[in-house]
């Protein structure tokens, strides 16, 4: 994913796009690039989805939190 914080979020309000659509695309990215790098131990793919879901409900309704379309990972060293 090659995209700002700034473009998703304008995708994703403008309707171009859903919650859904971005976080698989997150979720495709990791699945082909973490092997190599090994920045990421798990994954919740079904909380991640699920989430996705949760904001594409608000988005919907008009409710988008200032973070809607962001994509968060922790990473303890």
């Amino acid at each position: 994913m090659d995209r700002s914080f700034q473009q998703d979020r304008r995708l994703l309000l403008s309707g171009q796009t859903r919650m859904e659509e971005l976080a698989e695309g997150y979720l495709q990215a990791i699945r082909e690039r973490n092997g190599e790098i090994n920045a990421i131990v798990h994954v919740d793919e079904e909380r991640v989805r699920r989430r996705a879901r949760e904001i594409q409900m608000n988005v919907d309704r008009g409710h988008a939190g200032p973070l809607a379309g962001a994509v968060v990972a922790v990473k303890d060293v």
